[in-house]
């Protein structure tokens, strides 16, 4: 195939040329590389398969064009059109392909053609162009002057390259691109130019990035702690120093751009003797890099030990960076001295010490753990196991598994005892190791470093002491006093009966926070105040004092308390005891109470007795005088005014035998409706005004077999309670009535039922009690009043005289709602009672025996034998004792009764009786007393007793009485 040759071979040139502008393009513009390298084919594939594509282009145009010319001569205008037609579908299928925009332009600028990357680039669309766009306004208008020169010059033949400007697309915004165009010609006729353009924004980022990074490795270089300075390498192969950071003034403590100019050996003369200067050329001359060298400098102003690396930073430059390792080879130095005091140390202390190698598995031991083990030496690949051969199978799974542990946690420290058993001669030794881990970067541990003591005699004395601790904490724990021991301000030991008297247990003590103070009440707080202060001052204070603490739960004990310094783990510790001593001032003070209630008692009973020996004659001649008034004589009525005062004032009598416990019990039947009823005014007078006393008898008369001033005292003190307990008044009701009590009463108060019972109830209004204080009410001594207030005596009382009346109590209260006492007691049979009053009934008075009247009291002497001889008796009478013994032994007659008074001077009336009996044997006794302590106790008219007439008597009481016993005979 024949073709022009001429044409074929522009084409092949202007491939080779597009193939090396684009070379250059990529080479000047985006530092693809070497131009020589590129144009060269070392270049990518993408890049080489895009220039062998434009080659093979160019070429096949070329030769296309070659051969049309070639065949058709004689058409070459037609033919060149069309040649020049297919070459534009050519070019422009070709400029599809292309990555870059591509576009065409006429002379006037405006666009002909542009590519499918052009669109894209500048947001402009097909529709836009065949308008008739221009390409200027597709420039940033500062540089569009620019552009009509870059043509004018290209139409002058001047070639202006690639130029740089500033785009702007459809929307507005801008960004930079490389410009290269070419014009084109039809028949030499220039008609408009062909280019590329490129988008370079990502170069620019780079090119911005790379200033970034520039201006801050400066800055790190200036703010470094490293010194560093800049060396030029000159053509003549002279160092010269060129600049310096702050660092390497400071470090050098002069004024490093005084070296500016110098070569390094000007401005470091000893360097000249070294090979440093040589290698910091070879660092700048091609970039061999030069790591760490220590290097010790004295030489004027600049003394010290420096760390020195050197690295290339551009052609024929270099930067050497140094550090001041004066003060580290100092430490390193001191490092060194104390690892020698440390190995010196370790063998005066007898401290093995020893290395694992984790990886390896490699264990290597100095020559005193081989020492401590009693072991022959060892290759460190068998070291684990001679060690675990060395260890007590006891702690051998023990001391393993904290060291596999310790590695599986990332290398925690290792403290630890176990024992060992020394090979060479047998013997059990305790040690002890630390250990500590070395870690590489991901926190694995690589080694492990320890070391291990005898610590055999330090333990036997440590089992000494635990021993010694163990007997010591025995005998405290047996103490029946509270004990503590305070050691360094904190509770150390505790016994169960510090921990019963406070509620605070051993860990509660010694919690941090909690001291001694905590468990002081308030009120003592200046006791122990006052204490440390006379101790602080040397004073001497009593070992034994008292103060109040506060249990746990809020109240307050009253202990006495001994405190003593003692030596305590090799410290100085206190050791105190506490003695609840609250149940024993309980018990002083109701000692105190009772010997007072004693007292009291013995006063009343005196004076009761006093009192009774002068209403006994006041009652018994107002019966005389009484017995001898006319049913007509207004006299009458007076004198039994007299009697009835002198019954009330017997009463009250009786009331105050009772409360001095000083009164007999003398069980009769008991009416307790009339009992109630003529108690009431005393009841009255007794409770304050602001209650209302109401009395609701039931529709029966029960009547009880009892003792009318206990049942009495009963009452009183349950009113009194019940006015305690409404302080602002209120209702205070007394009812009684007639109960049947079933089995399951008595399974709940013992001592009672089932039956028929008397019902004696007394309810209040006031405030109410809790279940605990129901619980207690009858105790003695226990009472909800301030101290001083109360004797807690009184309910106490209420239940001892019904449990003697074979009755009980109950009492229903709940808070706010009141209270109500029942009182339970066994009813008797009336008609019973009633027939044995007839049977006791005496209707003739008088008889004929002979009596012995003994009373040291006159006026009760004088009326007892003028009561008697009315009514017949042949009366003897003498003034104590021993003037009745006296007079017997010289009576010849006969002796009936002898009536005496129980308590007189010398003998007692029952003395006096067994020696009168002794010389009479049929005599019999009635004894008579104001007062009854030292009076055995009257079983009551029922049953046989001691026969006994309580002073104050009637007349024909005691003429009735008297004829009873002898008639008993």
């Amino acid at each position: 195939m024949k073709f022009n040759t001429r044409v074929f071979g522009i084409s092949l040139v202007l491939g080779i040329i597009a193939w090396i502008l684009d070379s250059a393009v990529d080479s000047f513009l985006f530092g693809k590389g070497s131009f020589g390298n590129l144009v060269l084919l070392d270049t990518p594939t993408d890049e080489l398969t895009h220039r062998i594509i434009i080659l093979a282009l160019f070429v096949i145009f070329g030769f296309i064009i070659s051969n049309l010319l070639h065949r058709n001569q004689a058409a070459e205008q037609e033919s060149a059109r069309r040649a020049l037609e297919g070459s534009e579908e050519w070019f422009k299928g070709l400029a599809e392909l292309l990555p870059e925009a591509v576009f065409e332009a006429d002379l006037t600028f405006r666009v002909t053609y542009a590519n499918k990357k052009a669109f894209e680039l500048f947001g402009y669309t097909k529709e836009d162009f065949e308008a008739g766009l221009s390409g200027l306004d597709m420039l940033a208008p500062e540089h569009r002057e620019e552009a009509e020169a870059s043509l004018t010059e290209r139409l002058e033949g001047i070639d202006p390259g690639v130029v740089e400007f500033t785009a702007v697309r459809k929307d507005g915004s801008r960004f930079p691109i490389l410009f290269h165009a070419t014009l084109f010609r039809i028949e030499g006729r220039p008609l408009g130019v062909r280019g590329v353009i490129v988008d370079i924004t990502k170069q620019k980022e780079a090119e911005e990035t790379l200033r970034e990074t520039e201006r801050r490795f400066r800055s790190i270089v200036e703010s470094s702690p490293l010194g560093v300075f800049l060396y030029q390498l000159e053509p003549d192969d002279r160092l010269v120093f060129a600049a310096a950071n702050r660092a390497a003034s400071q470090i050098l403590e002069v004024n490093a751009t005084d070296f500016i100019g110098m070569t390094i050996e000007e401005a470091f003369p000893p360097l000249a003797e070294t090979e440093i200067p040589t290698r910091y050329r070879a660092a700048a001359r091609d970039g061999t890099p030069w790591h760490t060298l220590e290097f010790d400098y004295d030489h004027g102003r600049i003394s010290g030990s420096y760390e020195i690396s050197a690295f290339q930073t551009a052609p024929n430059e270099v930067a050497v960076m140094f550090l001041d390792i004066s003060e580290r080879k100092k430490a390193e130095e001191a490092v060194r001295a104390s690892e020698e005091r440390l190995r010196l140390a370790t063998k005066a202390g007898r401290i093995g010490v020893w290395e694992y190698e984790v990886a390896e598995d490699r264990l290597l031991w100095d020559d005193l753990m081989f020492e401590l083990y009693g072991t022959p030496r060892f290759e460190p690949d068998d070291g684990m196991q001679r060690w675990r051969d060395c260890v007590h199978p006891d702690d051998l799974a023990r001391a393993e598994g904290e060291f596999a542990a310790s590695l599986s946690e990332g290398g925690t420290p290792i403290d630890t005892e176990y024992r060992i058993i020394r090979p060479d001669d047998g013997e059990i030794r305790y040690l002890r190791g630390t250990a500590g881990f070395s870690l590489e970067e991901g926190g694995r541990p690589v080694r492990v470093v320890g070391a291990n003591w005898d610590i055999t005699e330090s333990k036997r004395i440590e089992e000494a002491l635990r021993d010694s601790e163990a007997r010591f904490r025995s005998v405290i724990e047996q103490l029946n006093d509270a004990t503590y021991i305070l050691f360094h301000g904190r509770f150390d030991l505790v016994n169960p009966r510090f921990c019963e008297l406070t509620g605070v247990t051993l860990e509660e003590a010694s919690a941090p926070g909690f001291d001694f103070w905590d468990l002081v009440a308030p009120t003592s707080i200046p006791i122990i105040k006052r204490r440390q202060e006379q101790r602080e001052r040397g004073e001497d204070i009593p070992g034994l004092y008292e103060f109040d603490i506060l249990h746990k739960d809020g109240h307050s004990v009253q202990v006495e308390a001994s405190v003593t310094e003692i030596d305590y783990r090799g410290g100085s510790a206190v050791l105190g005891l506490l003695r609840d001593v609250s149940e024993q001032k309980t018990l002083k003070e109701q000692l105190l109470v009772a010997q007072r209630m004693e007292s009291i008692g013995r006063l009343s009973g005196g004076v009761a007795h006093d009192l009774n020996n002068l209403l006994t004659p006041i009652m018994g001649y107002g019966d005389l005088v009484l017995e001898n008034l006319s049913p007509e004589d207004g006299r009458r009525e007076d004198v039994k005014e007299i009697l009835q005062a002198a019954f009330r004032a017997r009463d009250l009598v009786r009331q105050l035998l009772a409360f001095g416990r000083q009164q007999t019990m003398e069980f009769r039947a008991v009416n307790l409706n009339d009992m109630i009823r003529s108690f009431q005014s005393l009841l009255r007078r007794t409770i304050r005004s602001d209650i209302e006393i109401r009395f609701r008898p039931g529709s029966t008369d029960p009547t009880i077999r009892g003792d009318q001033g206990q049942l009495e005292q009963v009452i009183m003190n349950l009113a009194v309670n019940a006015q305690d307990a409404m302080p602002d008044g209120g209702l205070l009701t007394i009812e009684t009535g007639e109960v049947e009590l079933d089995d399951s009463y008595e399974s709940e108060r013992s001592g009672v039922g089932p039956g028929h019972f008397a019902l004696l109830s007394v309810s209040d209004t006031g405030c109410g009690m809790d279940a605990e204080t129901r619980e207690k009410i009858f105790e003695p001594f226990f009472t909800t009043k301030e101290r001083g207030k109360g004797t807690g005596l009184g309910l106490a009382t209420v239940y001892g005289i019904l449990r003697q009346h074979e009755g009980n109590i109950g009492v229903y209260s709940e808070p706010g709602t009141g209270t109500a006492f029942k009182c339970y007691l066994p009813l008797v049979d009336r008609a019973a009672v009633e027939e044995l009053a007839l049977r006791n009934q005496v209707t003739d008075l008088g008889g004929s025996e002979t009596v012995m009247v003994v009373e040291d009291e006159a006026i009760v002497r004088k009326l007892a034998v003028r009561v008697l001889s009315r009514h017949g008796y042949d009366v003897l009478e003498a003034s104590d004792s021993q003037t009745c013994l006296d007079y017997l032994d010289q009576y010849e007659g006969s002796l009936d009764l002898l009536l005496t008074d129980v308590v007189m001077p010398g003998l007692n009336g029952r003395e006096l009786y067994g020696r009168v009996k002794s010389s009479f044997p049929e005599a019999k006794v009635l004894y008579m007393s104001g007062y009854s302590e030292d009076i055995v106790t009257y079983q009551g008219i029922a049953e046989e007793g001691i026969p006994f007439i309580q002073k104050p008597f009637s007349v024909q009481g005691l003429a009735a009485r008297v004829r009873r016993i002898l008639e008993e005979g």
